[in-house]
């Protein structure tokens, strides 16, 4: 289809259902990563014989769970449900984000002694709810500042603070980034943060419901972090948000595999799938389990949360919200496409 006949037809067909199944298919098969028309990857031995030996590690995002509950500390549900989840080989456990629902002295202090009662040691990343002086002040205390490291056997931990300067990855954090990939030769890399900021400014990303529905910030990710990991294209990178879960209407879990990076997220709070994840690591696989906090509810694999899938069960489900937020970003759409016209795209 020609860019002219595509724009004749969206400005005759605006409000008809034409445009959705038009525009539909020239974003996802034309203009989107071919990935989509493919088999999906899998991460390496997801599905093939492992070995016995490693260990595993909880991830859980945003903690503080629903909007419309009044808990000071951490969502009793999660607390109840990973005490009896922690099995023999999980080796810590790492919150990603929006910890507490008000960032005061005494939400920390409730904090620090619920994750005090563990059996497993702690790790956090800081979310937006989780900014104040008392929460630069806990992280400061517990990590020794608000974006750090460590190390577990040949594997590096990488929590960044997305919320000092919103949604973005400030110059310091990306210098001691790749300082400690230059340092240690890590197979695998597991990086830590809140908001899902690989989806903003993204088009193949609209339909993507995180708790925000649309962040309000720009993020220089993909212009200052991505080049990053794809110059170490034999490590694994594992990239591991946490603002899904929390409202009705948002995803529950997310799963995207870009050559060596994989773009993962779990939450919990108010959809029926809430869930934390474990992940596994091998002597040559990692295994990412996502683990209900309602015992009822199947969640299946983690590649069953893929990018396509999510837009597949909006378009079933939620037809009206997918058009309405294409719609509203026809402006940027056509600047999109003029600037692929004049082969001036940013991308």
């Amino acid at each position: 289809m020609k860019f002219s006949s595509f724009f004749y037809v969206t400005s005759k067909v605006i409000n008809g259902k034409t445009i959705f199944l038009i525009f539909t298919l020239v974003i996802y098969f034309k203009f989107f990563n071919k990935e989509f028309i493919k088999n999906q990857p899998k991460i390496d031995g997801i599905n093939g014989k492992v070995d016995n030996s490693g260990y595993s590690f909880l991830v859980a995002g945003h903690t503080y769970g629903s909007h419309h509950h009044f808990n000071e500390g951490i969502y009793p549900k999660f607390l109840s449900r990973v005490q009896e989840e922690i099995a023999y080989n999980d080796e810590f456990l790492l919150l990603t984000g929006d910890i507490v629902r008000n960032s005061t002295p005494k939400s920390w202090k409730i904090v620090d002694e619920q994750l005090k009662k563990l059996p497993i040691p702690s790790y956090l990343s800081m979310g937006n709810h989780d900014i104040s002086v008392s929460g630069f002040k806990f992280f400061n205390k517990k990590h020794g500042n608000s974006y750090y490291y460590f190390k577990k056997g040949n594997d590096l931990f990488f929590c960044f603070n997305v919320n000092l300067t919103w949604g973005e990855i400030t110059k310091e954090q990306i210098n001691l980034f790749k300082k400690v990939l230059n340092e240690f030769k890590s197979r695998n890399i597991f990086i830590f943060f809140h908001e899902l900021i690989w989806t903003q400014g993204k088009l193949s990303y609209l339909h993507i419901r995180h708790n925000w529905g649309t962040y309000l910030f720009e993020s220089n990710f993909w212009d200052d972090v991505y080049p990053i990991l794809r110059s170490f294209p034999k490590r694994q990178f594992y990239l591991l948000a946490g603002d899904v879960g929390g409202t009705p209407n948002s995803i529950s879990a997310f799963y995207q595999k870009k050559q060596n990076v994989t773009f993962l997220a779990s939450g919990m709070g108010e959809t029926k799938e809430e869930n934390f994840m474990r992940i596994t690591v091998r002597q040559k696989s990692t295994d990412i389990e996502l683990i209900p906090l309602n015992k009822e509810i199947l969640l299946g694999h983690i590649t069953d949360y893929d990018i396509y899938d999510h837009f597949l069960e909006m378009f079933k489900n939620q037809r009206k919200y997918l058009f309405a937020i294409y719609i509203k970003e026809i402006d940027k759409l056509k600047k999109a496409f003029f600037n692929i016209l004049i082969k001036d795209h940013p991308d």
